[in-house]
């Protein structure tokens, strides 16, 4: 089986992150994107030039599968043949969530299946569904059993938005502001991007990862919790977040190790509870997240499910 990924842009390294699902699987994958990610991931898509195009437009021609990225093709000057049905769409993210029926108008008809990313986009009207949020790197976010919470120093607590306003921040502050008259912990806060490589390092140094409290913006909730609680999951972090879709994951993976906050007072309360915990309970939730991880979204567990997938659809 040969998979080709396409991607006007490559939001969060998602399809990379597919990509290296599937070759951990032995399948032959390549993807492709337009331009590089602000994020300065150590490892990106390649990127389409103009002397490529005929290069690229030959493995389209000759793969198996081809997984189209966050709803969109873009600018990309690729041709694909609809009459061989082996077109798959991913859908993710604002594109998907704020125009649904445009997208399903265009991609029902010539896609075989979608790849949905996070719950609350399931159910909007995309055929052949099938829910898979990208995978970790689960192998290289891995703390060694002793970095794990030991006591022997207060609670690090740690909140790192890509955008405080998506990322319900102004709220989060708040939350923490109340909870400092009463516990002893120490906080890292900072609304500035970093590449990828640093991020994973901030993260690494604290024990319970706040990543986001969805608001509601234009009277829409914003989404479901991004990538960085996955990888906060693996470099073994207690984490915090919106999990609005908690019910549709727990069908599919069955129960989830975030710790559930999908309003400020539940926020509130599972900070309190966590702030109360033993240091052998700390660590334990620890274990049981990094744990939850690999069993669930490593690339090898993701890998399985997208080969299965694509081998239905062959088939």
């Amino acid at each position: 089986m040969k998979v080709i990924f396409l991607a006007e842009k490559d939001y969060a390294n998602v399809g990379w992150a597919y990509m290296q699902a599937l070759r951990s699987v032995g399948v032959d994958t390549q993807g492709f994107k337009t331009a590089s990610h602000r994020f300065k991931y150590p490892y990106e898509f390649n990127i389409i030039t103009p002397d490529r195009q005929a290069y690229i437009q030959k493995i389209v021609d000759s793969s198996d599968i081809i997984q189209v990225m966050h709803s969109s093709l873009g600018k990309m000057n690729i041709k694909l043949d609809y009459k061989k049905k082996n077109i798959v769409v991913h859908h993710g993210g604002s594109n998907y969530r704020e125009q649904p029926s445009n997208l399903n108008t265009y991609w029902n008809k010539i896609s075989r299946a979608a790849i949905i990313e996070t719950p609350d986009l399931l159910h909007m009207g995309a055929n052949n569904e099938y829910y898979i949020p990208a995978p970790v790197d689960t192998d290289m976010l891995m703390l060694t059993p002793d970095k794990f919470f030991d006591g022997n120093c207060p609670l690090r607590l740690a909140h790192y938005p890509t955008s405080a306003k998506m990322k319900g921040t102004d709220v989060i502050r708040k939350i923490i502001h109340d909870l400092k008259k009463k516990f002893d912990f120490e906080i890292s806060i900072s609304e500035i991007s970093v590449p990828w490589n640093e991020h994973m390092g901030r993260i690494s140094k604290c024990d319970i990862y706040i990543d986001q409290l969805v608001p509601i913006l234009k009277g829409k909730l914003c989404g479901e919790y991004g990538v960085s609680t996955r990888e906060a999951a693996a470099l073994g972090k207690v984490v915090v977040s919106t999990h609005m879709g908690v019910a549709e994951y727990n069908k599919v993976f069955g129960d989830t190790k975030v710790v559930v906050s999908n309003t400020p007072e539940k926020m509130k309360e599972n900070l309190i509870w966590l702030l109360s915990q033993s240091p052998e309970d700390i660590r334990r939730i620890q274990e049981e997240t990094r744990n939850w991880i690999v069993s669930n979204h490593s690339f090898i567990a993701t890998g399985k499910r997208l080969k299965s997938i694509y081998e239905k659809i062959l088939n």
